[in-house]
């Protein structure tokens, strides 16, 4: 989240934002803004969300009681860090793909505990958790077949897969319609534009609080100042 003042008009662009409480996340602090720049999420902003705090009690409640190996699919950057402390924690061996590793690598050098893990290598079998980049829509199970599949999500509903896995988690890293109606009432803004892939939908959901609301596309982008 960004807050831009300049010539008495300010700009709050806020590509992701959410109100609950997030590991490895400064809490969310809101400024009035004259425009506000929103990235879009989820297709329906009048569907629920899944409970955070039940979401990761339920995810861990699998670790602990799982009686074969798991292979973790999540998002490289947030999701997979999450995922990684909440293994560790469980005195498991946890072992993360080189692309995670990376991306750990730039939290710890924040002092963030992420736990014992190591990298995954291919000569060696000698794991509990493996935690992977979220896969393609057509990805196939893996030869792993003696490890069970577990999807955790951050964006809801979860997007389509040819092989369904074994378990489905949710670990929103935005918040949900409701709460993103009451941060729009808190910040007051004169205008409003949207991004992303449901920005039309989001819009819709918004105007009734602003009037003045507007998707931007690639080919939509006005001039602020």
């Amino acid at each position: 989240m960004l807050h831009v003042e300049r010539q008495k008009k300010t700009i709050l662009y806020a590509p992701a934002l959410q109100t609950a409480a997030v590991p490895h996340v400064r809490p969310l602090g809101l400024k009035r803004a004259d425009t506000l720049i929103l990235g879009t999420h989820h297709a329906n902003l009048h569907q629920a969300l899944p409970d955070r705090t039940q979401e990761r009690e339920r995810l861990v409640a699998a670790l602990v009681g799982m009686r074969q190996r798991v292979k973790i699919f999540c998002a490289s950057i947030g999701t997979a860090q999450e995922v990684t402390e909440l293994a560790t924690a469980q005195q498991q061996a946890v072992v993360v793909h080189p692309i995670i590793a990376a991306v750990n690598r730039g939290y710890q050098s924040f002092a963030i505990e992420l736990g014992k893990y190591r990298v995954f290598n291919r000569k060696r079998d000698d794991w509990e958790v493996l935690i992977m980049p979220s896969p393609p829509a057509n990805y196939y199970r893996p030869c792993h077949i003696d490890a069970l599949t577990f999807h955790v999500h951050d964006t809801y509903p979860p997007p389509p897969v040819t092989a369904p896995p074994d378990a489905d988690f949710y670990l929103s890293r935005t918040c949900s319609g409701a709460e993103l109606r009451q941060i729009v009432t808190r910040v007051r803004p004169r205008e409003i534009f949207t991004f992303g892939d449901y920005a039309k939908a989001y819009c819709e959901a918004l105007r009734p609080l602003c009037s003045r609301v507007s998707p931007l596309y690639a080919d939509n982008q006005p001039t602020l100042f």
